[in-house]
């Protein structure tokens, strides 16, 4: 049975889908009548007489049966007059979570995993971020252990597709299937559907993210059908000279050298401003001066660096990441970051397939914040980056602000 709440949560997903595509903003709008409720979008209007009652609508929610039903663009009268009970035929997909199922995840960045059965149940989890580990399936657990650490990604047994695939098996083993193919056939889309959320996007429906290898790679083991990822090769070749001998291991200098980096720090004042300037405006108001100088510090040098090295690595496996380059929408998740370090920390880049964000603290730390957790990289830029590069494990940030060992 569906319910009002049900309602504005699917409004808001469309207003969202909305304006992404029409790249203006849409609003949300829902009418209750008997047999449940009619739902649209219509155009923010700033000047003149706000839209029709019932301009746009094209989809009721079917109060018993939660199913949706699609009409032309039709006022809300004529389809209520129109609709039958229970004649909705049409499942929600993708599923979105909820507003108050997500509140209590936020700022993150929690990730949502969800799935939907052929009875219309939506099965969701979240990532886990806490100190507490995931309790997977043993199927999953088995698949884990199998893997050879340097082909994981960092953290992956925390990520939501993963905690959502044991998910799914255990609600599949209630359901008495005792065949792994016989869960697919009872999910209405036999792949995850994942959201992150941010502090502005509560629900998290900015669009669904592709999840990462290692999760794809156990979605399909067990035989989903989950697109595979493209794996990039490294980049080959001979070495080349560092600008600065012996600062980084050989390997690593090579690739930062290809990735754009010369070794010679730019004007500050001719490029690190500029991104410090874009947060400020974003936040509103100026950042402490200490994460500043460290942020400045940090772009100065390697701003622009962009590294495409990708696969295993010493210990967990390696993703493309930039500095200078990191989506300032994401800022919430970079104070949490702090206030758990008892220091600010300004965002100086990104992992682009794992989606996480690189942030440096006033004391010249380096951390990753990412669905898993914080992990801390580096003492300083350079020992994050051969963290980076070479792929080994980092050390967690643990919920009181202290740094466990690696996993």
């Amino acid at each position: 049975m569906a319910t009002i709440e049900d309602a504005f949560a699917l409004a808001e997903q469309y207003a969202v889908d909305a304006t992404l595509q029409a790249r203006r903003p849409y609003r949300a709008m829902v009418r209750e009548f008997a047999h449940g409720w009619c739902v649209w979008t219509e155009p923010e209007r700033f000047d003149g007489p706000p839209a029709p009652i019932g301009s746009g609508a094209a989809t009721v929610l079917d109060r018993e049966t939660g199913l949706l039903a699609f009409y032309p663009a039709w006022s809300t009268e004529q389809i209520m007059e129109s609709y039958r009970p229970r004649s909705a035929t049409h499942r929600n997909w993708p599923p979105m979570p909820r507003r108050a199922d997500v509140t209590h995840l936020l700022p993150g960045p929690a990730r949502i995993a969800m799935a939907l059965t052929k009875d219309n149940v939506t099965i969701q989890v979240a990532s886990a971020r806490g100190d507490a580990e995931p309790v997977h399936h043993p199927l999953v657990s088995r698949w884990l252990a199998a893997q050879p650490a340097g082909e994981l990604v960092r953290g992956a047994h925390r990520h939501a597709d993963m905690v959502l695939l044991s998910e799914v098996f255990r609600r599949a083993e209630r359901a008495g299937l005792t065949e792994t193919a016989q869960v697919w056939d009872w999910l209405f889309d036999p792949r995850p559907v994942s959201y992150f959320l941010t502090t502005h996007v509560p629900r998290g429906h900015s669009l669904h993210q592709l999840c990462c290898m290692t999760c794809q790679d156990a979605w399909r083991f067990f035989g989903s059908k989950v697109h595979p990822w493209k794996p990039v090769s490294p980049k080959e070749g001979p070495l080349v000279r560092a600008p600065e001998p012996g600062r980084f291991p050989p390997q690593v200098e090579d690739i930062l050298v290809r990735a754009g980096w010369d070794g010679h720090p730019a004007d500050p004042a001719a490029r690190a401003p500029g991104w410090v300037q874009r947060i400020e405006e974003y936040i509103g108001g100026p950042l402490d001066a200490a994460a500043t100088e460290a942020a400045v510090g940090v772009l100065s040098r390697y701003i622009h660096l962009r590294v495409d090295t990708v696969g295993p690595g010493l210990q967990c496996r390696r993703h493309w990441f930039a500095i200078g380059c990191a989506d300032v929408s994401l800022v919430p998740r970079m104070q949490a970051c702090g206030g758990r370090l008892g220091e600010p920390v300004f965002p100086i880049g990104e992992v682009r397939d794992c989606l996480g964000d690189i942030v440096v603290t006033a004391s010249g730390r380096i951390f990753l914040i990412d669905q898993a957790g914080d992990w801390y990289l580096g003492a300083d830029i350079d020992e994050a980056l051969v963290t980076l590069i070479e792929g080994r494990m980092p050390r967690r940030l643990r919920e009181d602000g202290s740094l466990g060992d690696p996993a």
